[in-house]
C-alpha cells in the first residue's frame, strides 16, 4: 500500500500566469534525507499538448505520459501511471497525497484539464 504524503505547500496554476499551461505541485518536505521532496505535474497545451509532464525532485526523474489517471476521495488524491513509468523513489505506479479542502476545487479543475486527452 502506498504512503499518503502530506505536503507542506501546494502550488496550483490553472492557466492564470500562462495561456495553455496548467501546473500542480506538492512540496512534501525540505529534508534531503526524506524522499520525495516535491512532485509536480504540468501540461502545456501549446508546446506539448499530448502529454502531462511529471517530475519528482529533479529533471532527471521527469517524464512525459498521456497514460495517467487520478482519483479523489475526500481530501486524498491518488495519481496512477498507466504506462511503463514508475515513481523513482519507490518504483510504484501510484502516488497518494492528502490536500487541504480549501484547495479542493482548484485541484480538481487542474486535474480535469490536465488529464483530459480526448480534447486534443
Amino acid at each position: 500500500m502506498s504512503i499518503v504524503h502530506k505536503p507542506i505547500e501546494v502550488y496550483i496554476d490553472n492557466e492564470d500566469s500562462d495561456d495553455g499551461f496548467y501546473n500542480l505541485g506538492f512540496v512534501m518536505n525540505r529534508d534531503v534525507g526524506v524522499l520525495p521532496h516535491h512532485v509536480g505535474l504540468c501540461r502545456d497545451f501549446i508546446e506539448e499538448p499530448d502529454y502531462v509532464y511529471i517530475e519528482a525532485d529533479d529533471q532527471i526523474y521527469g517524464f512525459l505520459t498521456n497514460q495517467i489517471s487520478y482519483e479523489i476521495k475526500g481530501t486524498l488524491l491518488t495519481i496512477t501511471l498507466l504506462d511503463e513509468h514508475v515513481f523513482y523513489w519507490n518504483k510504484e505506479k501510484t502516488f497518494t497525497v492528502e490536500f487541504d479542502i480549501i484547495n479542493s476545487k482548484e485541484i480538481k479543475h487542474c486535474l480535469e484539464v490536465m488529464c483530459n486527452f480526448e480534447s486534443v
